[in-house]
């Protein structure tokens, strides 16, 4: 599906959830939050990591969540990725552990739902929004806690991103861009069968998916 096609859909459901869940009822959740999201940074700094994505988020399923996982990604949209964001709320408390949301964002309304359901942290597609929007986005989730994580696909992302100063934790699908990576900032790839080559060249963070 075409980004204009998938920004469509998506922007419609954003809407009808808007007509249920005003931003003035977001507000008022927002002031009665007493927990502060998990510093991912801090997280990340640590060493090693073992992010685990979990595709298709079950709550009456049983997970077995490795003692040294550092963090969770649930899927929070439920146009394209069958997710919710009640999903985010009840992995927290299930697992005790940061949270990172995966969803389409395309609006800062979307990152007040992050939080009012306890996301430590965000999945940015930079390749669906403009300048304007991503800086917005990240800016309004920085400013609550919330880590903004932006997936690379391409070079272009990349080139993008440079331009920046808050865009510091990346996604990489694409294990052939990093010679691009920027040393400072904290890199998050998938677990390949590179992921030997990859850690002799520095890389800790890693993300395994379980289906």
């Amino acid at each position: 599906m075409l980004p204009e096609e998938i920004k469509a859909l998506k922007l419609k459901a954003i809407e009808d959830k808007k007509k249920s869940l005003p931003v003035h009822i977001l507000e008022m959740g927002l002031n009665m939050l007493y927990k502060e999201p998990i510093n991912l940074k801090e997280v990340f700094s640590q060493g090693f990591c073992e992010i685990i994505e979990i595709k298709n988020f079950n709550q009456a399923r049983s997970y077995e969540i490795d003692k040294n996982t550092s963090a969770l990604i649930i899927n929070s949209d439920e146009v394209f990725l069958n997710g919710s964001l009640e999903n985010i709320s009840f992995a927290k408390e299930s697992f005790n552990l940061p949270i990172i949301a995966r969803d389409y964002f395309l609006e800062e309304y979307q990152v007040y739902l992050s939080r009012i359901y306890q996301a430590d942290g965000i999945i940015i597609e930079p390749s669906l929004i403009n300048n304007e929007t991503l800086e917005k986005i990240s800016l309004l989730s920085l400013a609550m806690g919330i880590e903004p994580i932006f997936n690379i696909r391409t070079q272009s992302d990349i080139e993008r991103l440079n331009k920046f100063d808050f865009a510091s934790t990346f996604i990489f699908e694409d294990t052939n861009l990093i010679s691009n990576i920027d040393k400072p900032k904290l890199n998050l790839f998938y677990d390949t069968e590179n992921k030997e080559n990859l850690v002799k060249m520095g890389v800790r963070l890693f993300i395994r998916i379980l289906i």
